[in-house]
């Protein structure tokens, strides 16, 4: 006979949403008592004495109290209501009874706070698992409970494993989540990381400086990287994949060409919003500017792209792609004034990378290419001269 010890409770007897059957105890009473379930019957005994009998209710939500339970010894009203109550799985259910002790306080505090608990069956409580992961928006952990349990009831598992499994499986799947919507909201072209890059083909770049990079300190210091290179030789997918690295630290990213780019800050220059465009770009924490010198810059686009720069001078961290050298940038920007003003605050805290290699893209039919297009594919890196005051180092310095 199924029974389970319990402290005082007042009276109800009711059926619960799961099958079991609910009962409880007279106020008055204050010990710990047996539980005794009979197939029709919940019987109650303290020390001995039977002090309460409810029948068990068949169906849903079915409650019936007993009034004189509510009493005190002198037959007083009492107006706390039900103390506590204990729940028994009905006979017949599919999962085998058990005996269960339940130890609640004794004394005042019972009286007090008289809070309401059960006993539930194995499957009512995976039953509360699952739709309290359901409310949690868990649907990792949803998803694995039933495998998770059946581990644990091979001995494969114990609880502690199976809570760090779930719980870690939930976080990936988040954490997953997270980045795929952040690098939605970076603009990458394409998803590219540096495992995927071929470092053997460009023996010109220092793998463990860009390794190095890839710790993001530069993000911290506001720091400009500088990518130069011919044509297909991984400069974007140098600058992506650390865009990426950046997005999965946590990182606000952004990515765009600069024609694109001068194309955003002179609509909203004729919309009237360019502060607020210029705003919206100084939040990410690392703006990635890409094909520097390959399309023409329109008239006006210079200085545009100078009010963007000097708004994150020394405050957010950059990367700049470009297959044209510094010396030529008064051509790319139409303005020789504009780019030496461009050139002082990306130079002052910078580091520059020259890539000098034969295009990756072209490797199988690099003999179809005339010699003198091998004969310039090294990027003129030299600095114009700038006028004014000397900057507080010298321009191009490097920095690891």
């Amino acid at each position: 006979m199924p029974c389970s010890s319990w402290s005082a409770a007042s009276a109800t007897t009711a059926s619960s949403p799961s099958g079991a059957t609910t009962t409880a105890l007279p106020d008055r009473t204050r010990r710990v008592v047996e539980v005794q379930q009979l197939p029709d019957l919940i019987r109650v005994l303290d020390l001995g004495n039977i002090v309460a009998e409810h029948p068990v209710l068949e169906g849903r939500r079915q409650y019936r109290i007993d009034r004189s339970h509510r009493t005190g010894g002198n037959g007083v009203r009492r107006r706390s209501g039900i103390a506590a109550a204990v729940t028994i799985g009905r006979i017949g259910d599919h999962v085998p009874l058990r005996s269960l002790a339940v130890y609640a306080a004794i004394g005042s505090h019972l009286a007090t706070r008289r809070p309401t608990m059960t006993i539930t069956s194995p499957s009512s409580r995976v039953d509360n698992i699952r739709h309290s992961l359901v409310g949690l928006r868990m649907p990792r952990a949803l998803e694995m409970l039933d495998a998770t349990l059946r581990r644990i009831e091979q001995g494969q598992i114990d609880g502690v494993e199976a809570l760090d499994e779930l719980l870690t499986e939930e976080l990936s799947l988040r954490e997953n989540r997270r980045i795929k919507a952040a690098l939605r909201m970076a603009r990458l072209p394409v998803v590219k990381t540096l495992a995927g890059f071929d470092f053997a083909f460009q023996p010109s770049l220092d793998r463990n400086r860009i390794m190095a990079l890839a710790g993001l300190d530069f993000i911290a210091r506001a720091e400009v990287i500088h990518l130069l290179a011919p044509p297909g030789t991984g400069k974007s997918h140098l600058a992506t994949a650390l865009a990426v690295e950046a997005v999965r630290a946590g990182k606000l990213v952004y990515f765009v060409a600069l024609a694109d780019l001068v194309a955003q800050l002179a609509k909203a220059e004729r919309e009237g919003i360019l502060r607020e465009r210029i705003r919206f770009l100084c939040r990410a924490s690392l703006l990635v500017v890409d094909e520097i010198g390959y399309l023409p810059i329109t008239p006006g686009g210079g200085n545009l792209f100078f009010q963007l720069v000097n708004a994150r001078y020394e405050k957010g961290a950059m990367i700049l792609t470009s297959n044209r050298g510094f010396a030529e940038w008064g051509d790319i920007f139409g303005s020789p004034v504009v780019a030496t003003a461009l050139l002082d605050r990306l130079l002052h805290h910078a580091i520059v990378i020259q890539i000098e290699g034969s295009s990756y893209r072209m490797r199988e039919h690099a003999a179809l290419l005339p010699e003198n297009i091998h004969a310039n594919a090294a990027v003129n890196s030299a600095t114009p001269k700038r006028r004014g005051r000397p900057p507080k180092q010298p321009i191009g310095q490097q920095h690891a």
